[in-house]
Formats: C-alpha cells, sequence, structure tokens
C-alpha cells in the first residue's frame, strides 16, 4: 500500500528511495571526513574510527526524524525506524568502500605500507620478546589482510555489524507508535 501525502495529493517518497538518499549523503560526509583525516595526517588516529560512527548516528536520527515527521504524520515503528537506519548505513559505507578502495589502490598505495608500519610497532609493543621469525609470520598475515580489496570488503562487513547495532538503537529511541483507539466497545 502506497503512502499518500495528504497536503500534496502525490504518493510520498518510498522508505527505500528516503533511505537511499540520506546513505548517499551520509557517504559522501564520512568520506569527506575521512579526507579530512588524511590531509591532517591523522589517518591512523585512535578517536578517528569512533567518529565515523557519530557522524552514522546523525544520519539515522535526521533521515527518520524526516520521514517521521514528513511521510507518517510523526509516528514510526521500530520496524520501519530500524530499516531506515540499517538502509543508510548500508550505503554509506558501501560508498565509503568503494572510496577506500580507489585511495589505496590508486591515489595512495603507500598508505597500506603505513598501516603495516604500525601493525608491526603494535606487535613489537605488545610483545618486544617476539622472534624475527615469528614477527615475520604475523606481518605476513597482517599485510594478507591490508590489501585494497580486503579493506574495501572488511569496511563493508564492519561497517554493517557497527550498522546493524547503532540502527537497533536508534529506532528503539526514535520510535513512536500511533496510539489506536478502540471504539467499540
Amino acid at each position: 500500500m502506497e503512502n499518500i501525502d495528504i497536503q500534496s495529493e502525490k504518493p510520498a517518497k518510498s522508505l527505500f528511495v528516503h533511505s537511499m538518499g540520506y546513505g548517499i549523503l551520509f557517504g559522501g560526509v564520512l568520506i569527506v571526513y575521512v579526507l579530512i583525516l588524511y590531509i591532517l595526517e591523522a589517518t591512523m588516529s585512535t578517536w578517528a574510527s569512533p567518529v565515523n560512527y557519530v557522524l552514522l548516528i546523525l544520519g539515522m536520527v535526521l533521515a527518520i526524524t524526516s520521514y517521521k515527521k514528513n511521510v507518517l504524520n510523526g509516528f514510526i515503528s521500530y520496524g520501519k525506524a530500524f530499516t531506515i537506519g540499517m538502509l543508510i548505513g548500508l550505503f554509506a559505507f558501501f560508498i565509503l568502500s568503494i572510496y577506500q578502495f580507489l585511495l589505496y589502490q590508486f591515489f595512495d598505495p603507500g598508505l597500506i605500507d603505513l598501516i603495516n608500519a604500525s601493525a608491526e610497532e603494535n606487535i613489537l609493543k605488545s610483545n618486544p620478546e617476539i622472534s624475527p621469525e615469528q614477527l615475520d609470520v604475523a606481518m605476513g598475515w597482517a599485510k594478507k589482510f591490508t590489501t585494497p580489496p580486503v579493506i574495501a570488503v572488511m569496511t563493508l562487513i564492519t561497517g554493517f555489524f557497527m550498522n546493524l547495532i547503532l540502527a537497533l538503537l536508534v529506532a528503539l529511541f526514535l520510535r513512536k507508535e500511533e496510539k489506536v483507539v478502540n471504539t467499540n466497545i
């Protein structure tokens, strides 16, 4: 059944199209954020990753609130709110993963070396007694997971699971069920 915007008497924007628009928008916002980190040479900062999720939560809240207000007359079920949140995250992380693939594959392949150097440094910090052979094995495994295609896929996978958790929580707080009054008494 199609939602009709009563004021303009035209079909309301579908949930999928609404979510796709916000997902593309916030995918772009995430890319701009990553570019800023790149310019500031803060790509490997520990604080950088959580900011991605704060931006995603902001996108979910804006999109769900907009759909609830403009299409559903101020009400939204948990399921619809969750669906909007999930779709936004899927689109945003898909766009971000394409950007990351292009960045690591074509624009700045040297970033892979920076990631591997950071991994080696972390291994040595956590286990200063590691033998050179063990370090070589560990770095061999690390290098298998730091190729542009693997980074892009891992962005999608981690993005999916973080998005799942965030969409569940955001939908919980933004849902507003319409109360049905039983007049058959």
